[in-house]
């Protein structure tokens, strides 16, 4: 292999490997400079789309890849592929997923998700399929990662529906943002298997229906009743009983007679 190039910027030795895309400091591996948010590519994937979708899947195992990132917030394919019939416990109603992006971190190289009352029918359907002796839930063409994001633009495509940026991402980041209306937080954490700093920076959209149930919710500020009195006042100013002639508004026995201009009073007071 050929030796590291050596650059200095600002009086610090950096190495650069050739064919490498990392960049390494003298002390292990430097993040890119400046923020990694990137809100614009946020995006709600709707369930309605999501319906959509499935419909335009080939067979139930396509369905069951996309109820298993969209519902259960599964990461695409490493998560995925390495779930076997040995992870689901249907009495606990639970999934164990191997975290392959943490099992270097101890505690972290597994996590629970529930089997979703959404996702059963799915699960239960590849289960009754399954060639006998089968361990992993997927056939092994849905371990490759491309295959898998080729398959699911295939489904988009078919409805008609519009891709959304951040493919697989923001199925995961769609689940998140529905869970944490339901449940505390620490729960949504440990089900998704991200930090609460991951998830504030990468994962909560406001959606459409946050508008909604916000414009639909009575406001919490009381509306004023009107009093007595001020009952009685409108019904005078509104009451065509009440207008006369010489004032309209003003009862008639009260109204008072102005002469013409010029002209005196017929008597003195």
């Amino acid at each position: 292999m050929p030796g590291p190039l050596r650059i200095r910027t600002e009086a610090i030795p950096w190495q650069v490997y050739p064919g490498d895309r990392h960049w390494f400091h003298s002390w292990g591996q430097v993040s890119a400079p400046g923020s990694q948010k990137n809100t614009k590519c946020k995006h709600f994937v709707d369930p309605g789309v999501i319906e959509k979708v499935l419909a335009g899947c080939a067979d139930n195992n396509w369905r069951l890849v996309i109820v298993l990132t969209r519902l259960c917030g599964l990461r695409i394919p490493s998560e995925v592929s390495r779930l076997t019939w040995g992870d689901v416990d249907w009495h606990g109603r639970r999934l164990t997923i191997r975290v392959r992006k943490k099992e270097h971190l101890d505690g972290h190289e597994m996590r629970f998700v529930p089997i979703f009352a959404e996702v059963e029918p799915y699960l239960r359907q590849a289960f009754d399929e399954a060639p006998a002796g089968s361990i992993h839930v997927l056939p092994r063409r849905f371990h490759r990662e491309g295959y898998v994001y080729a398959g699911i633009l295939r489904a988009i495509e078919r409805p008609n529906v519009k891709r959304w940026p951040k493919l697989l991402v923001n199925l995961r980041a769609s689940r998140e943002t529905e869970l944490m209306k339901q449940y505390t937080a620490h729960l949504v954490h440990a089900w998704i298997g991200n930090t609460e700093k991951v998830a504030e920076d990468h994962y909560p959209m406001v959606t459409d229906e946050d508008f909604q149930r916000a414009a639909s919710r009575p406001s919490a500020i009381p509306t004023p009743e009107p009093t007595p009195s001020t009952r009685a006042t409108a019904h005078q100013e509104s009451s065509p009983e009440m207008q006369t002639a010489a004032s309209p508004g003003i009862p008639e026995d009260t109204a008072v007679s102005v002469p013409p201009r010029g002209v005196e009073p017929r008597f003195s007071g």
